[in-house]
């Protein structure tokens, strides 16, 4: 018979640690965190860090002109030009994490937002309740 055990954690986070917490659990329980795998490629469509940061951000700001995003995490240092920051909105909206759409017509803008299917709470006041269990090896 198995030993279950019970562990019970809780966090008050702010906004943007909340959002970025959300995020990262999600890839990583959909497999798309960087580990240390050493595999060859083993790196290679995985979500960095950077993305991580540029969701957040994204996250934070709601849906938001793309060229604006671009220069502010070009400005963060967390990217190091605005192709970089498009080349990881282009990267991530294949992964289903972003939607990108047109602005108002004629804007001739897109709007980048976080894919609501993800169900990220982006507003104060989420409570987040995860349970997760892992058998015992034999």
């Amino acid at each position: 018979m198995e030993t279950q055990y019970n562990i019970s954690l809780k966090y008050q986070l702010d906004r943007e640690a909340m959002i970025r917490f959300q995020l990262m659990v999600h890839c990583h329980m959909n497999g798309l965190m960087v580990m240390r795998e050493k595999k060859k490629n083993s790196y290679m469509h995985k979500v960095s860090f950077a993305d991580i940061d540029c969701m957040t951000l994204i996250g934070m700001k709601g849906p938001s002109d793309l060229l604006e995003i671009c220069k502010e995490l070009v400005s963060y240092g967390v990217f190091a030009t605005v192709g970089s920051v498009r080349n990881a909105v282009y990267r991530l909206e294949e992964k289903k994490l972003l939607c990108k759409k047109w602005g108002e017509k004629g804007s001739g803008r897109k709007i980048v937002s976080l894919n609501p299917d993800l169900k990220i709470g982006t507003q104060g006041g989420t409570l987040l309740e995860i349970k997760c269990y892992a058998p015992q090896e034999a």
